[in-house]
């Protein structure tokens, strides 16, 4: 199972090695951008292109995202818990009941990203974009909106749970 993980991992930076060379690639495995269920706890995947990624289920528990491209990424159920997420682009991306807790997500871009039912617990948001965001029913127990500016976000926080208090967030003018 570990050389399957490694064998995905492998595969995947390779494909956007030669994507980023412009090349493209002949392998389905190469070319799919899918990984669902693996486990990539912990993983080193800074700056990652991984638009329209497949990786629900996926456990990226610790995982080092910085400045990851997760636009229109598939993360519903992943375990993205302790991971570092600052300045990824997660555009669109469907994180349906992700596990976030304790993620920073500081100045991501979570622009009409769907969060519903997400654990956010302990995660830290600042300076984030939630523009157009679904966040119903998701838990926002302990999360960090310090200097998030919600002025011109149409977040969807129907039953979202938690309270947010003691913060300069910024909601309608």
């Amino acid at each position: 199972m570990r050389k399957q993980i490694k064998f995905l991992l492998l595969a995947l930076i390779l494909f956007l090695s030669f994507s980023s060379l412009g090349f493209s690639c002949s392998s389905a495995t190469l070319c799919t951008n899918a990984c669902p269920k693996c486990d990539l706890s912990n993983a080193k995947l800074r700056k990652a292109y991984l638009a329209k990624a497949d990786l629900r289920g996926t456990n990226l528990r610790g995982a080092n995202l910085t400045e990851a491209n997760l636009t229109s990424a598939f993360l519903t159920n992943a375990n993205l818990s302790n991971a570092n997420l600052t300045k990824a682009n997660l555009t669109g991306a469907e994180l349906d009941k992700a596990n976030l807790t304790g993620a920073n997500l500081t100045e991501a871009n979570l622009t009409r990203a769907f969060l519903r039912g997400a654990n956010l617990s302990g995660a830290n948001l600042k300076k984030i974009k939630l523009n157009g965001a679904n966040l119903s029913r998701a838990n926002l127990t302990d999360t960090n909106l310090t200097n998030t500016d919600l002025s011109k976000a149409n977040a969807n926080f129907k039953d979202a749970i938690g309270v947010i208090k003691d913060q300069p967030v910024t909601i309608g003018k």
